[in-house]
């Protein structure tokens, strides 16, 4: 009778344990550096190869990023900062239950400015402005007299033109 109530307690002390959960993530964590030190603020792409998603996170006072629960696979990190060359890190094999820590140092480089130039129809003769002026126009599409100020609603468009000459 005394085995059976200590097999009974046992049993139950068992089962009020908590069970342990089995881990099925792991997690990709640095540092971003330079030269000089740490680098705060800088933009850290992480990226599962596998599956195309990706983690946007921005690097602390200290320069520290974390990526937690990321399902295991490989990975592309890759960091931007204005003023540095960008710096992308491929083929991070990351396991269950894993953490992979990172020192990524970037180097300085050239300030870029992007340019969008669009082709346009200007007239063929700059005789149609007056020499060293510029005018502008803007109207509304659907705006008349008779429709409400700004005639603005869905589905209308503010068009505005600019023209320059050089003077010559």
């Amino acid at each position: 009778m005394r085995m059976r109530l200590w097999i009974g307690l046992l049993a139950a002390a068992f089962a009020a344990l908590p069970a342990s959960a089995q881990e099925t993530h792991g997690n990709i964590n640095g540092v971003v550096e330079d030269a000089g030190g740490v680098v705060p603020g800088a933009g850290v792409r992480i990226t599962n190869a596998d599956t195309g998603q990706t983690q946007q996170l921005v690097t602390s006072d200290r320069g520290y990023f974390e990526a937690v629960l990321l399902n295991p696979g490989t990975y592309a990190v890759r960091v931007e900062l204005q003023g540095f060359k960008t710096l992308t890190r491929t083929g991070i094999s990351l396991a269950v239950g894993q953490t992979v820590s990172l020192t990524l140092t970037l180097e300085v480089g050239q300030l870029t400015e992007n340019i969008e130039v669009r082709a346009g129809a200007w007239p063929a003769s700059r005789s149609n402005y007056p020499s060293g002026r510029a005018s502008r126009s803007s109207t509304t599409a659907g705006s008349s007299p008779a429709s409400p100020a700004g005639g603005a609603s869905a589905g209308r468009t503010n068009t505005s033109r600019v023209r320059c000459s050089t003077g010559t």
